[in-house]
Protein backbone atom coordinates (compact mmCIF):
# COMPACT_ATOMS: atom_id res chain seq x y z
CA UNK A 1 0.00 0.00 0.00
CA UNK A 2 2.90 2.15 0.48
CA UNK A 3 4.03 1.22 -2.30
CA UNK A 4 1.32 1.90 -4.29
CA UNK A 5 0.34 5.77 -2.44
CA UNK A 6 3.98 7.06 -2.67
CA UNK A 7 4.59 5.71 -6.53
CA UNK A 8 2.02 4.50 -8.33
CA UNK A 9 -0.92 7.00 -7.94
CA UNK A 10 -0.60 10.42 -9.52
CA UNK A 11 -3.98 11.73 -8.30
CA UNK A 12 -2.35 13.14 -4.70
CA UNK A 13 -0.95 16.55 -5.43
CA UNK A 14 -2.20 17.55 -2.09
CA UNK A 15 -0.73 18.91 0.83
CA UNK A 16 -0.35 16.98 4.31
CA UNK A 17 -3.18 17.49 6.72
CA UNK A 18 -1.70 20.87 9.22
CA UNK A 19 1.07 20.97 6.67
CA UNK A 20 3.26 18.64 7.83
CA UNK A 21 3.32 14.67 7.68
CA UNK A 22 3.93 15.05 11.74
CA UNK A 23 0.69 17.21 11.77
CA UNK A 24 -1.22 14.92 9.42
CA UNK A 25 -0.31 12.19 11.98
CA UNK A 26 -1.83 14.15 15.04
CA UNK A 27 -5.30 15.33 12.89
CA UNK A 28 -5.50 11.28 11.96
CA UNK A 29 -6.03 11.19 15.91
CA UNK A 30 -10.15 12.51 15.44
CA UNK A 31 -10.39 10.59 11.99
CA UNK A 32 -9.67 7.43 13.59
CA UNK A 33 -12.18 7.93 16.88
CA UNK A 34 -14.67 8.84 14.23
CA UNK A 35 -13.84 5.64 11.97
CA UNK A 36 -13.76 3.65 15.67
CA UNK A 37 -17.50 5.78 16.46
CA UNK A 38 -19.19 4.51 13.50
CA UNK A 39 -18.03 0.98 14.12
CA UNK A 40 -19.58 1.55 17.81
CA UNK A 41 -22.86 2.98 16.28
CA UNK A 42 -23.37 3.56 12.84
CA UNK A 43 -25.37 6.23 12.43
CA UNK A 44 -25.21 9.46 10.10
CA UNK A 45 -23.20 7.92 7.69
CA UNK A 46 -22.22 9.38 4.28
CA UNK A 47 -19.88 9.00 1.58
CA UNK A 48 -17.43 11.95 2.22
CA UNK A 49 -16.40 13.95 5.40
CA UNK A 50 -15.16 17.06 6.48
CA UNK A 51 -11.49 16.61 8.02
CA UNK A 52 -10.09 19.12 9.80
CA UNK A 53 -6.49 20.73 9.18
CA UNK A 54 -5.02 20.54 12.97
CA UNK A 55 -1.94 21.93 14.12
CA UNK A 56 1.08 19.67 15.65
CA UNK A 57 -0.04 21.52 18.96
CA UNK A 58 -3.77 20.68 18.67
CA UNK A 59 -5.36 20.01 22.06
CA UNK A 60 -8.27 18.22 19.88
CA UNK A 61 -5.70 15.71 18.01
CA UNK A 62 -3.80 14.86 20.77
CA UNK A 63 -6.61 14.28 23.08
CA UNK A 64 -8.32 11.84 20.43
CA UNK A 65 -5.26 10.11 20.27
CA UNK A 66 -5.63 9.95 24.35
CA UNK A 67 -9.06 8.79 24.49
CA UNK A 68 -8.13 5.64 21.93
CA UNK A 69 -5.47 4.69 23.71
CA UNK A 70 -7.47 4.69 26.60
CA UNK A 71 -10.44 2.37 25.21
CA UNK A 72 -7.55 0.10 23.78
CA UNK A 73 -5.90 -0.42 27.22
CA UNK A 74 -9.58 -0.40 28.96
CA UNK A 75 -10.30 -3.01 26.91
CA UNK A 76 -7.52 -4.95 27.51
CA UNK A 77 -7.83 -4.34 31.24
CA UNK A 78 -11.34 -5.72 30.92
CA UNK A 79 -10.92 -9.07 28.87
CA UNK A 80 -8.73 -11.73 29.99
CA UNK A 81 -8.15 -13.41 26.15
CA UNK A 82 -5.34 -10.42 25.23
CA UNK A 83 -3.88 -12.16 22.78
CA UNK A 84 -6.86 -12.43 20.59
CA UNK A 85 -7.97 -8.86 21.91
CA UNK A 86 -4.73 -6.91 20.55
CA UNK A 87 -4.82 -9.09 17.31
CA UNK A 88 -8.38 -7.74 16.81
CA UNK A 89 -7.51 -3.70 17.78
CA UNK A 90 -4.16 -4.40 15.03
CA UNK A 91 -5.75 -5.55 12.94
CA UNK A 92 -8.47 -3.12 12.29
CA UNK A 93 -5.84 -0.73 13.24
CA UNK A 94 -3.37 -2.09 10.09
CA UNK A 95 -6.47 -2.38 7.66
CA UNK A 96 -6.77 2.04 8.08
CA UNK A 97 -2.98 3.10 8.31
CA UNK A 98 -2.53 3.38 3.46
CA UNK A 99 -5.70 6.04 4.67
CA UNK A 100 -4.47 7.74 7.39
CA UNK A 101 -3.00 10.83 5.48
CA UNK A 102 0.88 10.16 6.32
CA UNK A 103 0.73 10.23 2.38
CA UNK A 104 -1.70 13.34 1.07
CA UNK A 105 -5.11 11.61 0.11
CA UNK A 106 -7.62 13.25 -2.22
CA UNK A 107 -10.54 12.19 0.53
CA UNK A 108 -8.92 12.05 4.20
CA UNK A 109 -11.93 10.40 5.36
CA UNK A 110 -14.36 8.28 3.24
CA UNK A 111 -17.13 6.15 4.28
CA UNK A 112 -15.36 3.02 2.29
CA UNK A 113 -11.86 3.28 4.33
CA UNK A 114 -14.38 2.21 7.41
CA UNK A 115 -14.69 -1.20 5.84
CA UNK A 116 -11.08 -2.17 5.59
CA UNK A 117 -11.08 -1.83 9.92
CA UNK A 118 -14.87 -3.19 10.21
CA UNK A 119 -13.30 -7.20 10.69
CA UNK A 120 -10.99 -6.17 13.41
CA UNK A 121 -12.64 -3.76 15.57
CA UNK A 122 -15.83 -5.90 15.32
CA UNK A 123 -14.22 -8.90 16.52
CA UNK A 124 -12.82 -6.82 19.41
CA UNK A 125 -16.40 -5.78 20.35
CA UNK A 126 -17.28 -9.02 20.48
CA UNK A 127 -14.46 -10.27 22.63
CA UNK A 128 -15.64 -7.41 24.98
CA UNK A 129 -19.02 -8.13 25.45
CA UNK A 130 -18.42 -11.44 25.49
CA UNK A 131 -16.29 -11.28 28.32
CA UNK A 132 -19.02 -9.02 29.94
CA UNK A 133 -21.49 -11.76 29.82
CA UNK A 134 -19.23 -14.10 31.21
CA UNK A 135 -19.79 -12.02 35.10
CA UNK A 136 -23.85 -12.77 34.49
CA UNK A 137 -25.29 -15.62 35.44
CA UNK A 138 -25.56 -18.75 32.68
CA UNK A 139 -29.13 -18.37 31.71
CA UNK A 140 -28.94 -14.87 30.85
CA UNK A 141 -25.45 -15.08 29.19
CA UNK A 142 -27.29 -17.91 27.32
CA UNK A 143 -30.05 -16.35 26.17
CA UNK A 144 -28.39 -12.82 25.30
CA UNK A 145 -25.29 -14.90 23.34
CA UNK A 146 -28.21 -16.11 21.22
CA UNK A 147 -30.41 -12.24 20.99
CA UNK A 148 -27.77 -10.24 20.66
CA UNK A 149 -25.95 -11.35 17.18
CA UNK A 150 -29.58 -11.58 15.97
CA UNK A 151 -30.66 -7.96 17.45
CA UNK A 152 -27.24 -6.93 15.98
CA UNK A 153 -27.76 -8.62 12.42
CA UNK A 154 -31.18 -6.67 11.90
CA UNK A 155 -30.21 -3.24 13.24
CA UNK A 156 -26.98 -3.56 10.64
CA UNK A 157 -29.33 -5.16 7.77
CA UNK A 158 -32.08 -1.81 8.92
CA UNK A 159 -28.84 0.59 8.15
CA UNK A 160 -28.04 -0.75 4.69
CA UNK A 161 -31.64 -0.43 3.50
CA UNK A 162 -32.29 2.93 5.35
CA UNK A 163 -28.97 3.94 2.55
CA UNK A 164 -30.39 2.54 -0.51
CA UNK A 165 -31.87 5.77 -1.51
CA UNK A 166 -28.55 7.57 -1.53
CA UNK A 167 -27.00 5.43 -3.85
CA UNK A 168 -29.58 5.45 -6.35
CA UNK A 169 -28.05 8.36 -8.49
CA UNK A 170 -24.87 10.42 -7.76
CA UNK A 171 -27.16 13.28 -7.60
CA UNK A 172 -28.56 11.65 -4.25
CA UNK A 173 -25.70 10.11 -3.11
CA UNK A 174 -23.75 13.44 -3.04
CA UNK A 175 -26.64 15.41 -2.19
CA UNK A 176 -27.34 13.28 0.98
CA UNK A 177 -23.21 14.18 1.71
CA UNK A 178 -23.73 17.44 1.68
CA UNK A 179 -26.44 17.29 3.88
CA UNK A 180 -24.44 15.41 6.47
CA UNK A 181 -21.07 17.49 5.96
CA UNK A 182 -21.80 20.55 4.63
CA UNK A 183 -18.18 21.60 5.46
CA UNK A 184 -16.66 19.10 3.07
CA UNK A 185 -15.65 20.80 0.00
CA UNK A 186 -15.19 17.25 -1.94
CA UNK A 187 -18.82 16.82 -1.22
CA UNK A 188 -19.85 19.91 -2.92
CA UNK A 189 -17.95 19.57 -5.48
CA UNK A 190 -19.13 16.06 -6.33
CA UNK A 191 -22.73 17.60 -5.86
CA UNK A 192 -21.78 20.01 -8.77
CA UNK A 193 -20.76 17.91 -10.89
CA UNK A 194 -23.66 15.55 -10.54
CA UNK A 195 -25.83 18.39 -11.24
CA UNK A 196 -24.28 19.06 -14.56
CA UNK A 197 -26.28 16.06 -15.46
CA UNK A 198 -29.21 17.87 -15.06
CA UNK A 199 -28.31 21.14 -17.09
CA UNK A 200 -29.93 23.13 -14.25
CA UNK A 201 -26.87 25.62 -14.52
CA UNK A 202 -28.31 27.59 -11.89
CA UNK A 203 -28.29 24.88 -9.42
CA UNK A 204 -24.34 24.09 -10.63
CA UNK A 205 -23.31 27.47 -9.72
CA UNK A 206 -24.91 27.37 -6.40
CA UNK A 207 -23.30 23.97 -5.56
CA UNK A 208 -19.77 25.28 -7.06
CA UNK A 209 -20.22 28.56 -4.96
CA UNK A 210 -20.91 26.41 -1.64
CA UNK A 211 -17.77 24.59 -2.29
CA UNK A 212 -15.48 27.13 -2.74
CA UNK A 213 -16.92 28.44 0.67
CA UNK A 214 -16.15 25.21 2.02
CA UNK A 215 -12.64 24.86 1.05
CA UNK A 216 -12.18 28.49 2.87
CA UNK A 217 -13.51 26.64 6.12
CA UNK A 218 -11.43 25.10 8.68
CA UNK A 219 -13.01 21.98 7.37
CA UNK A 220 -11.60 22.16 4.11
CA UNK A 221 -12.08 19.04 2.37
Amino acid sequence: AFLSLTYLREDLGRDYLGGSRFAAWVSDGPILLRYLGHTLLPLQLTVLYAASDLAATSLWGWGAWALLLLLVAGSAKFVRRRAGLACAWLLGFAALLPALNLVPQALPMADHYQQWALPGWLLALCLVVDEGLAHVPPAIARRWRLWLPALGMIFLAALALSRVPEFKSRLALFGHAVEQQPAAAQAHAGFAFALLETGDQEQVALALAASLQALESPDAY
